[in-house]
């Protein structure tokens, strides 16, 4: 009894190493988010305006303190890093979420 809660924290850990080692991957281009901005050009194709897409996606609520906190601190990296728009990141993110 009890052994599930192992489990489900050894999951969760395996969870956050995959998403930590595809945003690792990631960090070279910004650009190499292919379904993030192939989904962006596709939702163009039907009349779905970039910007208002990428407001929405941004603007998702959220409660949990700790994805608010991650995301801020990883858009002032990627801004440092390579530009990237604090909104666009923050939409990205968003888009790219786990919810496994």
């Amino acid at each position: 009894m009890g052994a599930e809660a192992g489990l489900e924290y050894s999951r969760c850990l395996y969870r956050i190493t995959l998403d930590r080692k595809l945003e690792v991957q990631q960090l070279a281009s910004v650009l190499s988010d292919e379904k993030f901005y192939s989904s962006i050009i596709a939702l163009g194709r039907i009349g779905i305006e970039r910007a208002q897409l990428i407001e929405k996606l941004a603007a998702l609520d959220n409660d949990v303190i700790e994805w608010r906190e991650y995301v801020a601190a990883h858009c002032d990296f990627m801004s440092a890093l390579s530009g990237e728009n604090a909104k666009a990141c923050n939409a990205r993110l968003n888009f790219n979420r786990s919810y496994q």
